[in-house]
């Protein structure tokens, strides 16, 4: 489990209450690091993630409204040093609608795999 950098509250009976640490996980299997980072920002401790761990794949948001946008994840995903980039977290509601060619953009040709949902299948890492 690993520090994400987020809100955590959710409004019961019309009171907002606090809802526990904003997490991501990092996992390891079969050889490989995966970094799912949840709903988080791009803070500065994502470097120190990048050179902890060997991460091949990190699931990072870009919807931008309440977490970081294509933008912050190009620089995350560098921090991170991360051989390939999912993106999350993005157009399953208005205000955060993005177009995950923006990260694509941002980054090295390859890196970005783009997950459309209900998809089922892989990608070689």
């Amino acid at each position: 489990m690993m520090h994400a950098q987020h809100s955590s509250s959710i409004i019961i009976d019309g009171k907002l209450e606090y809802a526990g640490d904003a997490a991501g996980f990092l996992i390891k299997a079969d050889n490989k690091t995966i970094f799912f980072a949840g709903d988080t920002s791009n803070f500065g401790d994502m470097a120190i993630f990048g050179k902890a761990f060997d991460i091949d794949v990190a699931f990072l948001p870009i919807g931008g409204r309440f977490t970081m946008g294509p933008a912050e994840a190009a620089i995350c995903a560098t921090r991170l040093n991360a051989k390939y980039v999912v993106p999350i977290h993005y157009n399953t509601f208005p205000e955060i609608q993005q177009n995950p060619d923006d990260l694509v953009t941002k980054l090295p040709q390859g890196v970005v795999k783009i997950l459309t949902p209900g998809q089922n299948g892989t990608f070689d890492i």
